[in-house]
């Protein structure tokens, strides 16, 4: 059985008939406590108001560092009942291990893959 995969817009897309939010995150420059509150916001008005469930999909490329507020949100956000996946990508070999260690307190690690590129990242999001 193939995965029929339909793209609404940049932020949306529809995996068998399923309806998922892809909250797409591009990070530039230090994650303040601002930035954080600012995420948390927007994601739980979506939740909200949508009742579907979310996939995320964080650009790291250019990410500065996390405030101990901003990583706990990120935390908070992926151990939802209602988060689907998190593919992650960008990040340099060294900053995985340390990234996966940090994770490793999460409580559905199988919701999370790290990828080197955007592309293998959405592959991934939209499978299975």
């Amino acid at each position: 059985m193939s995965t029929e995969v339909r793209y609404i817009n940049d932020n949306k897309i529809i995996i068998h008939n399923e309806q998922y939010l892809v909250y797409h995150v591009i990070t530039v420059g230090e994650q303040t406590d601002e930035m954080a509150s600012a995420h948390y916001e927007m994601v739980s008005e979506l939740l909200q108001t949508t009742g579907k469930k979310i996939q995320f999909l964080i650009d790291l490329n250019q990410c500065g560092k996390n405030s101990p507020k901003a990583r706990d949100m990120w935390r908070t956000l992926s151990n939802l009942d209602r988060t689907d996946k998190v593919a992650i990508f960008g990040l340099h070999p060294v900053a995985k291990v340390l990234a996966s260690f940090a994770m490793g307190k999460l409580k559905k690690m199988s919701k999370y893959r790290f990828f080197s590129t955007e592309e293998e990242a959405w592959e991934w999001l939209k499978n299975d």
